[in-house]
Order: structure tokens, then sequence, then C-alpha cells
């Protein structure tokens, strides 16, 4: 990513973006597709009118509550629409910024865009949350940025330096109507519902030994997971390292679950339903997917499942 440092603009009040570039703002793209720019600008509210052919649509982040954070709380015309505040969407035609706040922009040439779950690194820190034997199909594709499948798409996470928020992108896009709804059932993987720095307080207040460590592993969580690949997951934890477990979860997935898309030249799977499941040979598990003698568990315990009412049942135990 690249940071645009605009350090004073008391006259600015509509900054066309042609005045913007003339700025001498860099933009990298990270490959063919996507532009991250940062802005920092002074705390008076700064208002920019983007043309559609340059700039077609950009996302706001920032932590005033006062911020507009969503298609309808800015006006056609880039400008606030008083009183308006809220999280979590696309801004189409304006934006108004303040000081640190971040500008996530998408091209005319971008492939997808980055939105925000709008949380810290103390509230979520991805390498103290996907690397600590819960889940095991997330993988490390850059500097604080992981890649792995959540539902039916390709995800990749970022966590943004300095303030920690995180950044999300999918494979296939989101269309407008599903952006709310998969970013609530990430909100819900994570548990973000719930407050950590709070909890740690309580934590920290109740056990001195907790007190001592937790300082040193915040953002750290446990997560919500689908119930399914977390069952499976667990099966194949028996007297095993993460390593191991990851290869078995990796071998069900790209062995029988169905392709989701290919990212960066690695193909990525979701995971295999329960009737995939009942139906593998424990012959082929043991032979092919070293796992032993958990091979026969995986086909019985999803017959056992689906005898007691599928997923459906499976949720309703959460």
């Amino acid at each position: 990513s690249m940071t645009c440092f605009l350090s004073t603009l008391p006259f600015c009040r509509a900054l066309a973006v042609s005045a913007f570039q003339r700025r001498a703002c860099r933009i990298q793209e990270r490959g063919p597709c996507n532009a991250y720019v940062s802005l920092r600008l002074p705390s008076d509210l700064v208002s920019f009118r983007a043309q559609p052919h340059q700039f077609d649509k950009f996302y706001v982040r920032s932590g005033s509550p006062n911020m507009p954070r969503k298609a309808s709380d800015v006006s056609s015309e880039g400008q606030p629409t008083k009183g308006k505040s809220g999280g979590g969407h696309i801004a189409q035609s304006g934006v108004v910024a303040t000081e640190a706040c971040d500008v996530v922009l998408n091209g005319a040439a971008s492939e997808s865009i980055w939105y925000s779950l709008a949380t810290t690194e103390k509230e979520l820190n991805l390498s103290l949350t996907l690397t600590t034997g819960q889940t095991f199909r997330w993988r490390r594709t850059d500097d604080d940025e992981w890649t792995g499948v959540h539902g039916k798409r390709v995800v990749t996470l970022r966590q943004s330096k300095g303030h920690g928020d995180i950044l999300f992108r999918t494979v296939p896009k989101l269309k407008t109507d599903e952006l709310a709804p998969f970013e609530q059932s990430l909100v819900e993987f994570f548990n973000l519902r719930y407050n950590l720095e709070e909890l740690y307080a309580q934590w920290s207040a109740a056990d001195t030994r907790f007190a001592q460590v937790g300082e040193f592993l915040p953002g750290a969580r446990v997560l919500r997971q689908d119930a399914v690949e977390c069952v499976f997951s667990f099966l194949c934890s028996s007297n095993n390292n993460i390593s191991r477990i990851t290869s078995m979860v990796d071998y069900l997935s790209r062995t029988y679950g169905p392709l989701i898309a290919v990212v960066d030249g690695v193909e990525y799977f979701a995971f295999p339903a329960l009737e995939d499941l009942a139906r593998i040979p424990a012959a082929d598990l043991r032979t092919n997917g070293s796992f032993g003698y958990r091979a026969d568990w995986v086909p019985a315990a999803a017959q056992h499942i689906i005898e007691l009412g599928g997923e459906p049942w499976l949720h309703g135990l959460r």
C-alpha cells in the first residue's frame, strides 16, 4: 500500500480528484488490481468529489462516530449527509475525511474492492487468531495478509499497519446486496460482537496470571467456525500437530470439496458437505490422506450426523 500525506489543506472544503492528483500522490497497485491509499488529513473536515471514470468507488474507515460510513451518508456531490453515521459499506460518490482516516479506492482497472471490518488490532489480531490450532485453512499470502475460504468464497484478510483494522476482499466479488450479510458472517466468524478489550480487563482483574500475559496477546480470539468443518477438523486433531492436521483438512477439501476459485495460482476449495464426507472410502483416507486410525471416523461421523438431522441439527447445538 502507498500512503499519501496531505499535511495542510486549510482552504479545502471541496477537493476535486484532478486537484487531488496534482498533489504528487502516488498509488501503488498490488498485482493487476487493487489500489490502496491512506490519507492523513487535518482534523477539520475535508470533502472531495470523485470523477466516476477515475475513482468509481471508495471506502472510508475512521474511529470517529460522526464519520459517514456508507453511500447513504454522502450526498451525490460528495458532501456529508447531516446526522448520518454508521459503518461498513461502500461510498459511491464522495467522502468526508478526518485526521488519520483511511480511504480504500477502487479505480476503473480494479478487479475487486477492499472492505473494512472497522476494528482494531487489540480487538482482532489475525496472526494470534488464525495460527493457534483453531482453524487450518488460512494461509499467509503476504505480510499481514491471510487468504482462506469462508462460506463459498475465497477471502483475503489484511491487518492494516498502524491502527490494525481488518480489510477484506473476496473471490468471487460480492454484489451490493451480498455485502452486508457476508460482512455479518465475518463478524460472527471472528466473534466481533464481544468487546475483547473489556473482557481482557475483566479477566486481568480476576486472574493475576492473565494480567501478566494478556498484554502480550492482544486480539487473540476464539473463532465461531462453520460447525461441519470444525467437527471434522477436530476429528483430525486427535494425537496430532498443527502441521499434520492442516495437511489432513486440506486433503479432505482438495479431494472431496468443490473448487471455488484459483487465486494467484493457488486452488481454493470449499469444505465437503456431510453427504460427500459420508461417501468417502476410509481406505483412501488411510492410504492417500495419512489419516491412520482416524480414517474410519470421518465417514462414520458424517453418516451419524446425517441420521441425527444433518447440518441443521449440528448448527442447532451451537
